[in-house]
């Protein structure tokens, strides 16, 4: 079984956590909708709705998290199986990175919304 599939049969995550899955892969929202038997509205709005690009931050580091190399590496490497809701300063420095750049990518857009809604 590939790793769509995988995802997509799996009874323990919920739908937004497999839209959010798929799209980590690079699926593109057609593609999702199609897997999932979802209408393409629901893959859009679980993917730019309010909080979504912190869910995708997340979603995206537990990924990485269940990738774990089978040594237990632990030299703070995306395979290195340390917990994303580590306590800050325990995240590895990727983690860290990747967080920051996520809120930055937030506030950004955040920020074009608020300049939409002003003209």
């Amino acid at each position: 079984m590939n790793k769509i599939e995988e995802i997509v049969k799996d009874p323990s995550l919920t739908v937004a956590e497999r839209i959010r899955r798929l799209h980590v892969l690079g699926l593109s929202r057609t593609e999702i909708a199609q897997h999932l038997d979802k209408r393409y509205q629901h893959v859009r709005n679980t993917l730019v709705g309010p909080g979504a690009a912190d869910a995708i931050a997340a979603t995206k580091a537990r990924m990485m998290n269940d990738a774990k190399a089978p040594d237990g590496a632990s030299d703070g490497s995306p395979l290195s199986g340390t917990p994303i809701n580590a306590p800050s300063g325990s995240q590895p420095d990727w983690a860290q990175e990747l967080l920051a750049e996520v809120r930055q990518i937030r506030d950004l857009l955040q920020q074009i919304r608020d300049d939409q809604r002003a003209m």
